[in-house]
């Protein structure tokens, strides 16, 4: 259902290599990899507990919602872009990857999968 909105994805961010639709409480609904191959996502479903946190402290400190959210490492960024309240879209790119582009493109994909939910 949501492969041809990755695979979009896939094909017009140059670095990524991997995406992913999971929801806050780190279940993946859909993923893949650069190749086409399903991904492995144990590590980005790891990841959702400290989300959810932030997004408490945000909150519990009056500074609003977390609207999305960029880790960068020394090889590579993992982006987390929200489609609602419950899931949200999941990307890894090369560090080099420009984060307009990434930012420009999970934005509207988001809104395109907003309809499924």
């Amino acid at each position: 259902m949501f492969d041809s909105h990755l695979k979009r994805l896939c094909d017009c961010i140059d670095g990524l290599t991997e995406v992913a639709i999971i929801s806050y409480e780190g279940c993946v609904l859909d993923g893949r990899n650069k190749d086409g191959t399903a991904g492995a996502h144990a590590s980005v479903a790891s990841l959702t507990p400290l989300i959810q946190q932030m997004k408490s402290g945000f909150q519990l400190l009056g500074l609003g919602q977390v609207n999305s959210l960029v880790m960068e490492g020394p090889n590579q960024k993992r982006f987390f872009w929200p489609i609602n309240e419950d899931y949200l879209l999941y990307v890894e790119s090369d560090v080099d990857e420009r984060e307009g582009k990434v930012v420009f493109e999970l934005s509207l994909t988001a809104t395109e999968l907003l309809g499924y939910f």
